[in-house]
């Protein structure tokens, strides 16, 4: 809606919608690639959407690599519009020294691998105890990158940067009571199970291995678990509902904590907002 209204372009923030073949799963949305300018641009109702199914699942697109890629196409996009719920992700790019142009170490991520969460945590506090302390509830994978740039830091003495965000931003956020949620994550997951998502699964299985599955994560793990019969129907809807649930709640939590974001009830204020910020800018 304010991408048409103000003619700007979307920015996908979503560290599962990156990849080929997970767009079902990644709820994203049904647009088509058309060529423009010699280039292929994917296309939602007349909306350019950048970010979207374009990596190769096997292969690993960090934080890093999307504070990269977003800070170039927001260099060329006159109003660009950042959409999505990887927090981690968006932080990066508007927190320059959060990453401090850490670059993967894919010797020490293939040791950490290993590890399990508890351990992996314990190494973190090391680098950092206020870190760990908040990432206690978030997946393996983010501690491994947080060792990754503590140890970076360490390493090459980086120095601090402070926290300033390079471009000028609006915050706006949705958000609704956790029942209201948890009824529209049930209902969205059998949209997917009608649109395709079981095929979607057995094809990603085929293309990428269990380890790498399991880091794609939510549904995709629990789905194979039920079509190789380890797990009935029905345990399969309601872990994949859970799953999804306590995800939402953690990202509810994580964007909580920033204070610029402002919480809009309806579309007249997001509006409203929007047109105040760019008279300004």
């Amino acid at each position: 809606m304010l991408a048409k209204k103000f003619k700007g372009e979307i920015i996908s923030v979503d560290s599962r919608g990156i990849y080929r073949g997970l767009e079902i799963g990644s709820s994203a949305v049904a647009g088509k690639w058309v060529k423009k300018n010699g280039k292929n641009i994917f296309i939602y109702k007349t909306i350019p959407h950048h970010l979207v199914a374009t990596v190769n699942p096997e292969k690993t697109f960090s934080a890093f690599d999307f504070a990269k890629s977003a800070t170039k196409l927001i260099k060329k996009i006159e109003i660009p519009i950042l959409v999505g719920g990887s927090g981690f992700w968006l932080d990066a790019l508007t927190q320059p020294d959060l990453l401090a142009d850490a670059p993967p170490n894919r010797g020490l991520r293939k040791k950490l691998s290993s590890f399990s969460k508890t351990k992996l945590l314990s190494i973190l506090k090391k680098y950092n105890p206020g870190k760990a302390g908040q990432m206690q509830k978030l997946p393996a994978r983010k501690i491994i990158r947080a060792i990754e740039i503590a140890d970076f830091e360490k390493r090459k003495r980086v120095k601090q940067l402070k926290s300033q965000p390079q471009f000028k931003i609006l915050y706006l956020g949705l958000t609704a009571t956790n029942p209201v949620i948890k009824t529209k994550i049930k209902k969205r997951f059998v949209k997917d199970l009608k649109r395709g998502l079981l095929t979607e699964t057995k094809k990603l299985q085929q293309a990428v291995s269990s380890p790498r599955l399991k880091e794609l994560g939510l549904y995709y793990p629990i789905i194979a678990d039920y079509q190789k019969g380890k797990i009935t129907k029905d345990e399969m809807i309601e872990r994949s509902v859970n799953t999804v649930y306590h995800y939402a709640k953690r990202q509810k939590t994580w964007f909580k904590r920033n204070p610029k974001i402002i919480w809009v009830k309806n579309k007249k204020q997001a509006l409203q907002l929007v047109q105040k910020f760019l008279a300004a800018k």
